[in-house]
């Protein structure tokens, strides 16, 4: 088991298409009124969250990887929940059922249907093999029964049924790509787009809109530059290979963002 080629172009587009949507937190961080602190020290609260989890995994990557999978699954669904559900009278149940759902797909669905692919991939991360099956599979089962119960919710409740028939056309998807292609679709094609499109549904007009992504560009370069530091750290100093080093920083990258990206999107954005 390896990285090949294919795997190596959608490593690629994730860090061109699907790491700069996170960017764009850096200007909508001057957006929250409700926060009156001043935006430098909202900039370094936010770039610290990131870089402890890093030196966290590093020290404890099984519970690091368990800790970027849940808070995966919890980000994955509630953007599809925004994205799907906006303006409907759900009750909590209701919405962790939908949400669990959807954020099931990448975190729990993958796993169970390619687990040689995947755990090669959480080996690279550090993760070890038997810690994770026997969680994998209790899991699968329950993401199994709430599918069930978000369809029933779905006829019971007269919702669109769309995003129903969306996780099972992409549950059926997972299973017949290559985990790391599935991610790739679905975090850039699905989650990035549908971000920035609530992102623009929040801007009073185009201007603003255009204006904050015109000044997501400072935030994207220096994103760029830690991926680039970060694998010319690991296939030096780690004696990674090339691939390898790839994977290793995409998704600890990912995982160190992805903690105060969800925080503040989740948590703050939308709550506003």
């Amino acid at each position: 088991m390896e990285i090949n080629s294919i795997d190596t172009i959608c490593l690629a587009l994730i860090i061109l298409i699907g790491l700069p949507h996170g960017a764009i937190d850096g200007p909508l961080l001057t957006k929250v009124s409700k926060i009156q602190i001043n935006p430098n020290f909202q900039f370094l609260s936010y770039v610290s969250a990131g870089a402890g989890f890093w030196g966290f995994w590093a020290y404890f990557p099984n519970v690091g990887l368990s800790i970027f999978l849940i808070i995966s699954l919890i980000h994955f669904g509630l953007g599809d929940l925004r994205s799907n559900f906006s303006g409907f009278n759900l009750n909590n149940f209701e919405k962790f059922i939908i949400s669990f759902s959807h954020g099931g797909l990448v975190t729990i669905v993958a796993p169970i249907f390619h687990p040689e692919k995947t755990f090669f991939i959480f080996n690279i991360l550090g993760g070890t093999h038997h810690f994770f099956y026997s969680v994998f599979l209790a899991a699968f089962l329950f993401w199994c029964v709430g599918l069930i119960i978000f369809s029933v919710i779905t006829f019971q409740r007269s919702l669109k049924r769309l995003p129903l028939y969306e996780v099972i056309i992409l549950a059926i998807s997972c299973y017949l790509l290559d985990p790391i292609i599935f991610f790739t679709f679905y975090f850039c094609g699905i989650h990035t787009v549908r971000h920035v499109i609530s992102i623009k549904a929040n801007c009073s007009s185009n201007i603003e809109f255009y204006e904050t992504i015109n000044k997501t560009i400072p935030f994207l370069i220096m994103t760029m530059f830690i991926v680039i530091s970060l694998i010319v750290y690991y296939i030096f100093y780690k004696d990674f290979e090339f691939n390898d080093s790839l994977t290793k920083t995409v998704f600890l990258l990912l995982a160190s963002l992805t903690v105060p990206h969800m925080i503040f999107i989740d948590n703050i954005f939308h709550k506003r």
